[in-house]
């Protein structure tokens, strides 16, 4: 452990308890227990009693549905199946083209195709 300064606190902004300056210790929990967001050690918040907060996400910030706060899966994709470039599972956007900008027929939004034939 680092030595104390005359503030109580050591070089790494630590006071003789383990706490920071903003009431903190290392692994984020105050002296009551509970982190930044109101989570204790075990997941249950301390306004609702539960494994929720007050809006309804757990301590990894996902809800009942499985949804993040930015409205993300696990898996990154939206309610409506699509990720945070406007892809889905398969690859393809809403207007049904995929990155390189091929719908499923293997044609551009001009009609083209990869080798330059127009559809026909």
């Amino acid at each position: 452990m680092s030595k104390i300064n005359e503030y109580r606190f050591n070089s790494a902004g630590f006071d003789v308890d383990g706490f920071n300056l903003a009431g903190f210790d290392r692994n984020g929990f105050n002296r009551d227990g509970y982190n930044q967001v109101g989570f204790s050690r075990d997941g249950i918040h301390r306004d609702t009693g539960t494994c929720y907060d007050l809006e309804g996400f757990n301590r990894w910030s996902y809800n009942r549905d499985g949804f993040n706060r930015g409205g993300y899966n696990r898996e990154g994709y939206n309610r409506d199946g699509y990720n945070l470039f406007g892809f889905n599972r398969e690859g393809y956007n809403r207007r049904g083209f995929n990155w390189d900008g091929y719908n499923r027929d293997g044609y551009s939004r001009y009609g083209f195709n990869r080798e330059g034939k127009r559809r026909s």
